[in-house]
């Protein structure tokens, strides 16, 4: 995108005019024009010498918008998303027999049914 340049008309016809400025080009005679647009919406070819350059405004800053990205739980549980943090909350299964809850991973590797509770299990075998 170009940079708009605003210029203050100084001198003849469009005296104490602020114009849009699209581009300058020089005559057969080596004067430069500029090629202005009016307040009005009317073009005009005013003389450089007639124009005085107004210094752009500085850009005000903007704060970035919100990102899209993965919700993420503060606090214990780290950088986790909320997914991770859920499937670790999940609740223990219950054994068969007692209706007891208990953690798989310590049935895994001893005999008996995973779906049987370490207490129970030596009974069943």
């Amino acid at each position: 995108m170009s940079q708009i340049i605003k210029a203050l008309v100084i001198a003849g016809q469009y005296k104490g005019e602020t114009v849009r400025v699209s581009n300058v080009s020089v005559d057969g005679q080596g004067r430069k024009k500029a090629a202005c647009s009016l307040p009005n919406g009317t073009r005009a070819n005013i003389f450089v010498t007639d124009l005085e350059i107004i210094p752009p405004e500085p850009p005000t800053p903007t704060r970035p918008g919100a990102k899209a990205s993965m919700p993420f739980v503060s606090g214990s549980t780290g950088s986790r998303s909320l997914n991770q943090t859920r499937s670790l909350v999940r609740t223990r299964p219950k054994c068969e027999n007692c209706g007891e809850p208990y953690s798989v991973d310590e049935r895994k590797g001893q005999e008996g049914k995973l779906s049987v509770c370490p207490k129970c299990a030596p009974d069943l075998a």
